[in-house]
């Protein structure tokens, strides 16, 4: 008896190339920002930028290796927190990228949610008959 395809799998599949390209497109954009961020951040607020980056990096690994939603919601909740709390402290809008990515990474990922949900019913209709 056939086992249908894991996520993961289903993702792998020429026909998703496209779909995946896109989440690890946001994935790879999220680890430039997160090197940028622990460079500039660095010389500006010291070793406590690492766990701002930390958290960049986890949910950057989460959305490439296995096109979490969980992570793509986080980083674009953490980014929303981290750029009002710039604006109140500052005065100024900083870190509008991370939201920005975030909600692109959430499209994907939904995407994919959405197509393998597709997938599954299908597979279950072709093992009915």
């Amino acid at each position: 008896m056939e086992s249908s395809l894991s996520k993961m799998d289903f993702l792998k599949l020429e026909e998703n190339k496209k779909l995946r390209n896109s989440i690890r497109s946001f994935a790879i954009i999220l680890y430039v920002l997160a090197v940028f961020n622990a460079v500039v951040g660095y010389s500006t607020n010291g070793p406590l930028v690492f766990i701002d980056v930390a958290i960049m990096l986890v949910c950057g690994i989460f959305i490439h290796i296995k096109a979490s939603l969980i992570a793509s919601i986080g980083i674009t909740v953490y980014g929303i927190v981290n750029m009002v709390l710039a604006y109140v402290s500052i005065g100024q809008i900083r870190g509008w990228l991370f939201p920005v990515i975030g909600i692109g990474a959430i499209v994907y990922t939904a995407k994919l949610i959405k197509e393998y949900k597709n997938y599954k019913a299908n597979f279950a209709d072709d093992t009915d008959l």
